[in-house]
């Protein structure tokens, strides 16, 4: 059945015996078919008039809006403007005397037009032709008001049955139906028998709409329109749900065999009922689309090749959050957030396609780059594991194949004790000591006085390497605690005390500052005022100057404005040593002094200007009020 046909159909039909229903979920696409492609298909004989019921609480109110858009209407079509008000004006100017105030329905484009006109038109009846066009009125969030259904349905029919005006009724009819009562239910249901002459249940064109939302994208990213159009019938079977559900209870029910079958058939029966919900939400999948360009950037950066299967599991995800059936618990971390997006979109979303740091911009809006580009990062490192050690090193138990688990623990274990994981590891490892108690998983005995001696042993090579720690790292929530045993937690605590210790993150910054000017200075100046740092040293001070005292002119005062801006606000820095910074920046300025004269001396009046000027912002600095133009 062409929808749009059936539509067209009724808005030509001469007295209709009753009003049309347009029956759908909410997003699929009724309120553009009815507000853009049904208008614009039938301009030359009819005008649609659109009222939303969403938040009209009585029947005044909703009568009040019907005569708005009418007039609105009869405005647009008579070329009634405010270019035409004063001939307007000249026509009631005698009636002025009785006339009354300006109704609540007045139109926009009329409110310029004189008070008095404003009786005039109260006085005018609708009709349902303005001039040789037939008047449709579209009556559209019929579930969303405030007033009873039943009375609705009455009000609409008022003038269905006794003005004669084509009706369609634009609505969510499985809403209504599970949110009345039962003797209400009847209540609807008979009203609607006499309002309602036929239902049409609106299902999209979703291969359409699917190809005009791409079509319609202005990506920051030139290649990922490219990259959606490969991947446009993914996004439609998303979209439409094309999915054997009947398959997937079959499948349950054969992996829960062992229950018992009174449990078993109200298991099914809770899982047909989700099914049952799966979303086909149009908006859902135009947020999907324009947010997942932020994912998509990052993973062709990192140089991921399936970037396919993120794409169907980030939108599988945000459709089932926006539709509100993502499983929350905070006991657990929300381990099983992601359950009702694999029961119901199995072969379109995988769980490692969803990182936490994804997960919490999806539910809370919480956008972290740093922490998502860390957890992309780890998922690829992740997805190289192949033999069982890796594997049991870079995934929760729960992910892993029994016979892996089996495999690979027993090397885990003498990694573990010998110092061989990162961190980060050690972090998984104590949170799959959790989950093997859980599940019941023999691990062996595990000996927590000699894993704490692999991480301290691991601490000593971080820091004898010198290696920078940063922002982002696997964590366990002190909210999670009462899950672990006493030896299990003070080994965490024990890695995240080490991890917060910021002196080590100062020493390290301090170097990478000092290496990054003398071997990329270009780097440095993209890097180095996103990093932490307690002091500006000595040792800084002296490769600072001698970076600017080697640059040529071309570079002198953008190294001097570089560096007013890491430093001009220094005494806002958090654990910010004021004494030794403010010692060290007396310091630079006084072999910035010490240059000058040798400028001087050498005849070199540019350089000499640019050291001069780099006094200057010493000067301000020290001072704290440097200038920020």
């Amino acid at each position: 059945m062409n929808i749009l046909e059936e539509l067209k159909f009724y808005c030509e039909t001469q007295n209709p015996v009753g009003a049309l229903m347009l029956s759908g979920e909410w997003g699929c696409g009724k309120t553009y078919l009815i507000e853009k492609t049904l208008p614009e298909d039938i301009v030359d004989t009819c005008i649609v008039l659109r009222v939303s019921l969403f938040g009209l609480g009585t029947v005044n109110e909703i009568q009040a809006e019907v005569k708005k858009k009418w007039f609105a209407a009869l405005s647009e079509e008579k070329g009634i403007s405010e270019d035409t008000t004063p001939k307007i004006k000249k026509v009631i100017e005698t009636s002025k005397g009785i006339l009354g105030t300006i109704k609540a329905f007045l139109p926009d484009d009329w409110q310029n037009i004189d008070r008095g006109l404003a009786s005039l038109i109260d006085l005018v009846p609708l009709q349902n032709t303005i001039g040789d066009k037939k008047v449709i009125l579209v009556f559209d969030d019929l579930e969303r008001s405030s007033i009873s259904t039943a009375e609705l349905l009455g009000s609409i029919n008022e003038y269905c049955e006794n003005q004669c005006f084509n009706i369609i009724i634009v609505a969510n009819e499985d809403k209504i139906l599970k949110t009345v009562h039962d003797k209400e239910q009847f209540s609807y249901k008979e009203i609607k028998e006499k309002v309602v002459q036929r239902v049409i249940h609106f299902t999209p064109d979703y291969d359409s709409v699917v190809k005009n939302i791409i079509k319609e994208l202005s990506p920051r990213n030139d290649k990922y329109k490219l990259f959606l159009e490969n991947n446009q019938s993914i996004l439609t079977a998303i979209l439409a749900g094309e999915i054997d559900d009947e398959l997937i209870i079959e499948s349950f029910k054969n992996d829960n065999r062992r229950l018992k079958q009174d449990e078993l058939k109200k298991e099914t029966e809770r899982l047909r009922n989700l099914l049952e919900q799966r979303p086909h939400n149009i908006r859902s999948l135009k947020c999907a689309i324009q947010d997942f360009e932020r994912i998509y950037t990052i993973l062709v950066e990192l140089q991921f090749e399936n970037c396919e299967i993120w794409l169907s599991s980030f939108v599988a995800y945000m459709m089932v959050s926006k539709a509100g059936l993502i499983i929350e618990s905070q006991r657990y971390n929300n381990l099983f957030s992601k359950l009702n997006v694999e029961k119901l979109y199995p072969g379109f979303f995988e769980t490692s396609c969803m990182v936490s740091g994804i997960e919490d911009w999806v539910c809370c809006g919480d956008w972290d780059e740093n922490r998502i580009r860390f957890e992309l990062s780890a998922e690829l490192n992740r997805s190289k594991a192949k033999l069982p050690i890796e594997i049991v090193k870079s995934y929760l138990l729960p992910e892993v194949d029994d016979s892996v688990i089996k495999d690979g623990y027993p090397e885990l274990l003498r990694q573990v004790y010998n110092g061989d994981l990162t961190l980060d590891e050690y972090v998984l490892f104590i949170e799959n000591s959790y989950y093997a108690r859980k599940y019941k998983v023999a691990l062996g005995t595990i000996e927590w006085s000699q894993v704490q001696n692999g991480i301290r042993l691991q601490m000593k090579r971080l820091i004898a390497d010198k290696r920078e720690i940063g922002y982002s790292y696997r964590m366990i929530s002190e909210k999670n605690k009462e899950l672990f045993t006493d030896e299990e937690w003070e080994s965490y605590c024990l890695i995240q005390k080490f991890r917060d210790n910021d002196v080590q993150i100062y020493e390290n910054n301090q170097r990478i500052y000092i290496e990054l000017l003398q071997t990329n200075i270009n780097k440095a100046y993209q890097e180095l005022g996103n990093k932490r740092y307690n002091a500006l040293t000595q040792e800084m001070v002296d490769v600072s100057f001698e970076i600017f005292k080697n640059s040529g002119n071309a570079n002198k005062n953008s190294f001097s404005m570089w560096f007013e801006g890491m430093w001009h606000r220094y005494k806002d820095m958090q654990d910010i040593n004021i004494e030794i910074t403010e010692k060290s920046l007396m310091d630079f300025k006084e072999k910035l002094s010490r240059l000058c004269d040798d400028y001087k001396k050498n005849d070199c009046p540019i350089a000499l200007m640019h050291t001069i000027k780099f006094i200057e912002i010493i000067k301000e600095i020290l001072l704290g009020n440097a200038t920020e133009e």
